[in-house]
């Protein structure tokens, strides 16, 4: 597929569209948890706790970002994952964003920007440590990531910066955009402390929002592609092949990569038709966050011999 040039005002009003005037806050049957960062801000996320958890133990823990301009509560609207837990008796957590917008990179939102400068990846590891110290149920072995467009893109920031914490990814619409990654380059560097983590990105091919394909914008390299970001994680996983076996469902493929170090792989869930809100409730219906947990849930972290740092 050639390269695309992408208008950034076109980029831009895209990736705003979402962005409302509402007060972000908690929904029916969650409950919203506040605190402050050693940072002076005032943060939250939203927790939702299916009934069936009364009963469990040893549980998983999905953390899911949302996009730029939304709220950690419009995700409940359309990304299916409370389905999912409510089925697999998980705890999905929901935090919210500083501006309604993630610190994932080159891209997107106020949190970015040099005046703000979020650190979101210590903020996240609290918001899981948080989680644990209430809930003492759950398996802090599997620890998960989700998130849809910029949300997707903090998860993969939070498998490369924090994978002493996250057991494995599966997220939508959304690339790495931190370094040591370069959009326009295929090789990447392992930095130092990285373990090997699953990671498998979700991504229609007509997706206006986050170029399926390498594209530029304002003719400077911008979005990687979504074939070059699956073999950023193959060379991170030490996977052992260049190319992947691509398997076939009609509506969609998986390109995947197994036999990684540590056991780990690396995929992409490529659907030709799909744009960017890839998830069952839009065109073409694919249950993408049930092929999301399906990937995360094989994979499990080593038990630590000590609790992951919270804050640096």
């Amino acid at each position: 597929r050639p390269m695309r040039s992408l208008s950034p005002l076109v980029v831009l009003i895209a990736l705003l569209a979402r962005a409302t005037a509402q007060t972000c806050g908690n929904i029916e049957a969650t409950t919203q948890h506040n605190f402050t960062t050693p940072d002076g801000r005032g943060r939250s996320y939203v927790k939702y706790k299916p009934l069936g958890i009364a009963t469990a133990s040893n549980y998983p823990l999905v953390v899911e970002l949302h996009g730029l301009g939304a709220c950690a509560s419009d995700l409940y609207s359309y990304s299916g994952w409370t389905l999912v837990a409510d089925q697999n008796n998980f705890i999905l957590v929901t935090p919210q964003g500083v501006e309604k917008s993630w610190n994932a990179g080159r891209c997107c939102g106020q949190a970015r920007a040099a005046k703000l400068n979020v650190d979101d990846v210590s903020f996240l590891r609290m918001v899981a440590a948080d989680v644990l110290a209430a809930e003492p149920g759950v398996d802090p072995t599997r620890v998960y990531f989700a998130g849809h467009s910029t949300g997707c893109m903090m998860a993969q920031r939070m498998a490369l910066e924090a994978s002493d914490l996250v057991a494995a990814v599966g997220c939508h619409a959304g690339m790495l955009m931190v370094p040591p990654s370069s959009p326009a380059v295929d090789s990447i560097t392992m930095p130092s402390g990285y373990k090997p983590v699953p990671v498998m990105e979700i991504q229609g091919q007509q997706d206006s929002v986050v170029s399926y394909d390498y594209a530029t914008v304002l003719r400077i390299p911008y979005w990687p592609g979504a074939l070059r970001n699956l073999g950023w994680w193959r060379q991170l996983n030490g996977c052992p092949t260049a190319s992947p076996t691509i398997i076939s469902y009609g509506s969609y493929s998986i390109h995947l990569h197994t036999g990684c170090a540590d056991g780990s792989q690396a995929a992409l869930v490529d659907i030709p038709t799909a744009g960017h809100y890839c998830f069952a409730s839009f065109p073409p219906h694919v249950n993408t966050t049930q092929l999301a947990w399906d990937f995360v849930q094989q994979f499990n972290l080593p038990l630590p011999n000590s609790p992951p740092p919270l804050w640096p």
